[in-house]
């Protein structure tokens, strides 16, 4: 609409910025600002963002990978590995990176590159050490062309319980 800055992934639009920045945004959802300018500065920045905690009364906050989809389904459309694997790993870096005002009150969750089992496996190994406490994982990998969720486990099942 030329009023509002958007996402990219190369020449792709993909959403507005504002519509992940709700925080201290006046207007209910799905409202939320055109720009980064008119976002709530806890919506960007880590600092304000325990300042907005604090004013509000919360003490911790779960902060998942959103940019590339939820469930990274949007890293999957660039059809490269290497380029998807490096958009996910550069993404999980960020968010402990952005953690960095205070690592115990940011719990931050990884995006994970969910069309490899191997890179997701080692994924969630890398990013544990480096400070992440959960996987955000998508439901439903068929709509990907992926098999279903159920169908993804690497342990035979009867050496699950073993």
């Amino acid at each position: 609409d030329g009023k509002s800055q958007c996402w990219f992934i190369g020449d792709k639009q993909m959403y507005d910025v504002g519509s992940s920045a709700n925080a201290g945004w006046p207007e209910p959802f799905p409202s939320h600002p055109p720009t980064y300018a008119t976002a709530h500065p806890a919506s960007y920045d880590a600092k304000a963002r325990l300042e907005y905690m604090d004013s509000i009364g919360c003490w911790a906050q779960v902060v998942y990978p959103n940019v590339g989809g939820f469930g990274s389904q949007e890293f999957l459309k660039m059809g490269d590995s290497e380029l998807m694997l490096a958009c996910v790993q550069a993404y999980n870096d960020f968010q402990r990176d952005w953690a960095e005002p205070d690592p115990r009150r940011f719990v931050t969750m990884i995006a994970m590159p969910f069309w490899n089992v191997d890179q997701s496996v080692k994924e969630i190994e890398r990013s544990a050490k480096n400070g992440h406490k959960g996987v955000l994982f998508t439901a439903a990998p068929q709509d990907y062309g992926l098999p279903v969720l159920a169908e993804f486990d690497r342990i035979p099942s009867e050496a699950r319980f073993a």
